[in-house]
């Protein structure tokens, strides 16, 4: 195929073609607005850091790691987010509670954006969540994820908590056909 003489359609053209009937609402989260109709703000860049094995890790219990690297990983990030105008939000996952909430407190330190609380463990999730907001950091935190694997306990916790973002995972091996997913 030659694509030098291609069919070209402006970026403002494809978001008049994709408008959703239904209002579409705006989120807030620390500095970055989400949602809208598509092309009303920018999509979000969202990096992760502290993920299992990752090379800068060098205690993933104890929440040890080479904090030039991360300070340099987090730079990059803001630097291509200012670039692009691509706002973005960090993923900051983590293994134990202490981990976690070393890593949120670094993140939080060395970026302005907001971040995500993860971690494939509930009880790690919700001692960091305890703790973004012991240290005032809950405006910027999103809770990541809601699946349908949640529990009650961590559904308490969320109640209990004053956090105002989540990620809300949709999705479910029992659904997997794009028309059953509709269900889901």
């Amino acid at each position: 195929m030659n694509f030098n003489n291609s069919f070209y359609i402006p970026l403002w053209v494809v978001h008049l073609m994709f408008r959703f009937k239904t209002e579409q609402k705006v989120f807030q989260i620390g500095n970055v607005k989400i949602g809208g109709q598509p092309g009303e703000y920018p999509t979000v860049l969202m990096g992760s850091i502290f993920y299992s094995r990752h090379r800068i890790v060098k205690d993933p219990i104890k929440g040890e790691f080479d904090r030039k690297a991360a300070e340099d990983l987090l730079n990059k990030e803001e630097e291509l987010s200012e670039e692009t105008g691509i706002p973005r939000i960090v993923d900051v996952l983590g293994e134990t509670s202490e981990a976690l909430c070393k890593y949120i407190d670094f993140v939080a330190d060395h970026a302005d954006s907001p971040f995500l609380i993860d971690s494939s463990s509930p009880s790690v999730r919700i001692e960091a969540l305890k703790h973004v907001e012991e240290v005032g950091l809950i405006d910027r935190a999103v809770y990541n994820p809601i699946d349908e694997n949640i529990k009650e306990d961590e559904i308490e916790a969320l109640r209990a908590s004053k956090i105002k973002s989540a990620v809300i995972l949709l999705f479910s091996t029992r659904y997997l056909m794009p028309k059953d997913r509709l269900k889901c």
